[in-house]
């Protein structure tokens, strides 16, 4: 008996300092790591939102970036870090795209190996055209298209990008263009500006000085919402073709999994407090971005129902096998 009362006193002891633990959380600094260099989407938004979550958690958080293999050595960097909610991820649609369509190069699982905690950010693709062009709308290229199969060319991004699943998805559905694959997106803006496409789909921010010159026409945006700058583009429902769908590339913050479930709520609760923040939504408006947050449910239905989408595109695209 005195030793069984014994065990119990020690199994109530060691009980107690998870709980302080994970109770005064946090108590010292934060990092995030970006699975891409400083300077780029996701290192900007995740210093933009580190700054604002340090102040609802009242601590510093640091960014460390760890690019390289398309962000495999950044998540697997992050997926191996201590379980204590002291190194969180901040990443991409990109790591899933990775991961789908190179996974002998990865080492990592998103959704075994991290928690989300919340999307904060959409990145809006656009179907664009030269100001000069004869569709005013998206009908109506659609509608010659459809009437010229691959007589249009389009400016389309590197194979396994969003945009790239953009145009899988029109040719698809019947719309069939001449796709031209660019390299990056400066270059498929200036194969658009030099009239060598006659049509594009490109991320929006590269293309941000051209819709607002109006020398490009925007036509239809891949995101859920309309892009606050642009606000008379329409997303592809609104442009009458919902068929189309919809395709996030999105920014959330993570985890890794295993992290005590106070400390994932501690984390959620910040982040949600951040993205009410209207500096906040201001910055990420004006890098053009859209702030559209979702809490770790929702997320993580969002990511379900997308990413099996995206890797039957690719397998029936001959991408994988």
């Amino acid at each position: 008996m005195k030793l069984i009362a014994l065990l119990a006193f020690f199994g109530v002891f060691i009980a107690v300092p998870s709980e302080t633990l994970a109770q005064a959380y946090p108590e010292r600094p934060i990092q995030i790591a970006v699975a891409f260099g400083a300077g780029g989407p996701n290192d900007l938004i995740a210093r933009l939102i580190g700054d604002q979550l340090g102040k609802e958690l009242k601590t510093s958080v640091a960014i460390l970036n760890k690019p390289g293999a398309g962000g495999a050595l950044g998540a697997a960097f992050a997926a191996q870090a201590k379980k204590d909610g002291y190194t969180l991820f901040l990443t991409s649609h990109a790591n899933y795209l990775t991961a789908i369509l190179q996974p002998k190069d990865v080492s990592y699982d998103m959704e075994r190996d991290f928690e989300p905690i919340g999307k904060v950010a959409e990145l809006a693709s656009a179907v664009m055209v030269r100001s000069a062009a004869p569709w005013k709308n998206l009908t109506e290229l659609l509608d010659h298209i459809k009437k010229n199969p691959k007589k249009v060319s389009c400016g389309v991004a590197a194979v396994g990008t969003m945009p790239y699943f953009v145009w899988l998805t029109l040719n698809s559905l019947g719309f069939e263009t001449n796709g031209v694959i660019v390299a990056n997106s400066p270059e498929g803006v200036a194969y658009l500006k030099g009239g060598h496409v006659d049509m594009s789909i490109e991320s929006v921010p590269p293309s941000a000085p051209h819709l607002r010159d109006k020398s490009f026409r925007g036509l239809a945006v891949t995101t859920a919402k309309r892009v606050k700058e642009f606000p008379d583009i329409p997303t592809f429902p609104e442009a009458g073709h919902p068929e189309v769908g919809y395709f996030p590339q999105f920014a959330g913050l993570y985890a890794p999994a295993g992290t005590p479930g106070p400390i994932l709520q501690t984390l959620s609760s910040a982040l949600q407090k951040t993205m009410k923040d209207p500096a906040v939504l201001d910055k990420l408006e004006k890098m053009n971005f859209s702030a559209d947050y979702q809490g770790p449910a929702e997320f993580k239905q969002m990511i379900g129902s997308f990413m099996p989408r995206i890797r039957t595109m690719a397998e029936k695209a001959g991408i994988i096998k």
